[in-house]
């Protein structure tokens, strides 16, 4: 993933040779962290158009994640950003959700496909029954809304269990795998890569 900041994400052109040299991974889905800042830059489309352009030659899909704060906080044309990103295929997700104070009705209105839930409702899980109402609730709402789900922070079989129980989509934390260099993540033919390569999260597993 790239880091959200106050500068647009600029993928590099290391990042964008690898995923070339990887070939052909379908199903795939490659996430950057942006800021509300990073939104409003004007130079954001040249900088992440060529870099998705080349997930997609790969079979990835591209995903682009804001926090709920972050975008409660987006003007109506940063808002009509995502929508155009999202018209162009690309995914839009509102990471740690739970945090922030969204409304149904913007919710309704925003032009997002995927919530992710906060971690710290999902590290309580078996401890604490309401955590479990609050997650339910908020994939109750997403199926209203016909919202996939991604539960963040999972670190034991109970969660995971909990989470498959309450029939959470997917599920991301260090249960399933630790953020890790490209070579080490198990889906990669490793003699397709050579040299040092930057890390990356391989931490998404999906729930059925």
């Amino acid at each position: 993933m790239i880091a959200k900041g106050t500068k647009p994400p600029s993928p590099t052109n290391r990042q964008t040779t690898l995923l070339c040299r990887l070939g052909k991974l379908p199903g795939r889905c490659l996430a950057i962290n942006i800021s509300a800042r990073q939104i409003a830059d004007g130079r954001l489309d040249g900088l992440l158009e060529p870099f998705f352009e080349r997930v997609r030659q790969v079979g990835w899909q591209p995903e682009i994640e804001i926090t709920e704060t972050h975008l409660m906080n987006l003007s109506r044309r940063c808002l009509d950003k995502l929508r155009e990103f999202g018209d162009k295929g690309v995914v839009v997700a509102i990471d740690d959700f739970g945090t922030g104070y969204s409304s149904l009705a913007y919710l309704h209105a925003l032009p997002v496909n995927v919530l992710k839930i906060d971690q710290q409702f999902v590290q309580r899980l078996g401890q604490d029954g309401r955590d479990s109402r609050i997650v339910s609730a908020i994939l109750a709402i997403a199926e209203a809304l016909t919202l996939e789900v991604v539960a963040e922070g999972i670190e034991t079989e109970i969660q995971k269990r909990k989470l498959q129980e309450l029939k959470c989509h997917r599920g991301q934390g260090y249960l399933m795998a630790r953020p890790s260099p490209w070579m080490s993540c198990h889906w990669i033919d490793k003699n397709q890569l050579t040299g040092k390569l930057r890390p990356v999260s391989c931490r998404f597993a999906r729930f059925g």
